[in-house]
């Protein structure tokens, strides 16, 4: 499934979760087993944060997956491409 793009507009660290909103408007729940372990899982993730993330619709709503910050995302395709 395709990368999306979002910012973080919620993050509760001692809770483990938070949420995603993309340009569209959409919000996304997120989970600290979501978050790449790159950045530290989700004690690396701030307010306002750009990120990118694969969504995915479950019973409870839509969900992130795979979240990273957005420049760790280029770089991963780059990497990917060499």
């Amino acid at each position: 499934m395709k990368r999306v793009c979002g910012e973080v507009v919620k993050v509760d660290h001692n809770r483990g979760f938070g949420f995603l909103r993309t340009e569209a408007g959409m919000e996304y729940f997120f989970h600290t087993t979501a978050v790449d372990d790159v950045l530290g899982g989700i004690d690396g993730l701030q307010l306002g944060d750009r990120v990118t993330f694969r969504p995915e619709s479950t019973a409870k709503g839509p969900r992130a997956l795979q979240v990273k910050l957005a420049g760790e995302d280029t770089k991963e395709r780059t990497e990917e491409e060499a």
